[in-house]
């Protein structure tokens, strides 16, 4: 497990350096000051970009899915 110090240090580069959004989650609000997005790990926007779809469409496709299961 990572110190303090070292996941700042680690949040600091990674941010920095390579240019990248940070999102910890329940690590606090210390990586903000450099970019972190410490509103919380799976928002909305994480969820429709992983899906790459906004989520109402995905739910019209689920609603037209069968789910039964036959045995």
């Amino acid at each position: 497990m990572l110190s303090k110090k070292q996941r700042k240090y680690l949040g600091q580069r990674i941010a920095t350096e390579h240019k990248m959004i940070l999102r910890p989650c329940g690590e606090g609000t210390e990586l903000a000051a450099f970019g972190a997005d410490c509103n919380g790990c799976m928002i909305q926007q994480i969820y429709e970009n992983a899906i790459h779809m906004p989520r109402h469409y995905l739910s019209k496709i689920l609603k037209n899915l069968d789910f039964t299961v036959y045995f």
